[in-house]
């Protein structure tokens, strides 16, 4: 049954990655993200216009079955589609699943618990991810962060502290027990506000001492929004993650010679990753780097 309910969670997400990516294909900088045509448009093939079947698609399935190409012409479907929609798919199962065993909600249940705000936590966290994920999609196409997604996902910020301070969550930080090298962690209001600022203040100097080229407005809006949904110390995690994942992937682009250093990387989908570091693995992450310091006393 518990497999049956994951199968479905899968499913429901590849469903939702499906729409996110239509949005992210068919977004113009000079427009609303959500707009009559876009929501309410029909699929089409984007090399025939034929509109799509309902049996075309299906999240995943679909593009499986047809082999990555269109039924009508014959071209090759962007692999985006797949990529996307296994992402949102599994997305929607992990966070499920993590933070069932992150809040030990089982004991909660067994013991008669209200477990009303956990979920609510889940779906604040869930809605997070999926924003991560558009604006991830439309930063690396074309290199710009909407201010729609990052205002979004700066409501969710202030959802979440409020969930926090009103239902007296004690500790959330995904930092697990290295929280406690920041005081703040335990005070939502404060650690919250703090890495907004802290968010703000990082990434706005890269802007500055860069001029432009290091960072874009965007960037700076997201990292002041992601610090406001993961407080400290996570933020600072975070961010440290991101930039660790892009130094590797810019480098590793160098010497394939796909980028050369005057290219511009975007850096959005960089630190959705460093988000999903923190909530996934920061924790072990982090005990795994100071067991390397006890390995070297002997």
């Amino acid at each position: 049954m518990v497999y049956f309910w994951y199968a479905f969670l899968f499913f429901i997400g590849a469903a939702i990655g499906s729409f996110l990516n239509v949005l992210a294909v068919r977004y113009d900088p000079g427009k609303k993200i959500l707009t009559r045509d876009i929501f309410l448009g029909r699929s089409h093939c984007v090399h025939c216009g034929k509109v799509l079947r309902w049996y075309e698609l299906f999240p995943i399935f679909s593009y499986l079955i047809q082999r990555g190409k269109c039924l009508s012409c014959g071209a090759s479907l962007s692999f985006q589609y797949f990529v996307a929609e296994l992402i949102a798919g599994a997305i929607l199962v992990f966070f499920t699943w993590h933070f069932y065993k992150f809040f030990n909600l089982a004991d909660i249940i067994s013991q008669g618990g209200n477990i009303g705000p956990y979920y609510i936590f889940l779906c604040v966290w869930i809605l997070v991810a999926y924003g991560l994920l558009l604006m991830s999609l439309i930063d690396f196409r074309l290199k710009i962060i909407p201010d729609q997604i990052n205002v979004f996902l700066l409501v969710l910020g202030a959802a979440l502290v409020a969930l926090k301070y009103f239902y007296s969550f004690t500790n959330t930080s995904f930092l697990g027990k290295y929280s406690l090298l920041f005081n703040i962690s335990a005070q939502p209001l404060l650690s919250h506000f703090l890495a907004a600022i802290f968010g703000l203040f990082l990434f706005g100097l890269i802007v500055v001492l860069s001029r432009g080229r290091g960072m874009g407005i965007g960037d700076v809006k997201l990292a002041g929004a992601l610090g406001l949904l993961l407080g400290l110390p996570d933020i600072v995690f975070s961010f440290f993650s991101s930039f660790i994942i892009g130094a590797i992937v810019g480098v590793f682009l160098l010497l394939l010679g796909k980028k050369s250093l005057k290219d511009a990387v975007p850096f959005g989908p960089f630190l959705a990753l460093g988000v999903f570091l923190t909530i996934f693995w920061g924790e072990n992450l982090l005990d795994y780097y100071f067991s390397l310091f006890q390995f070297l006393t002997y």
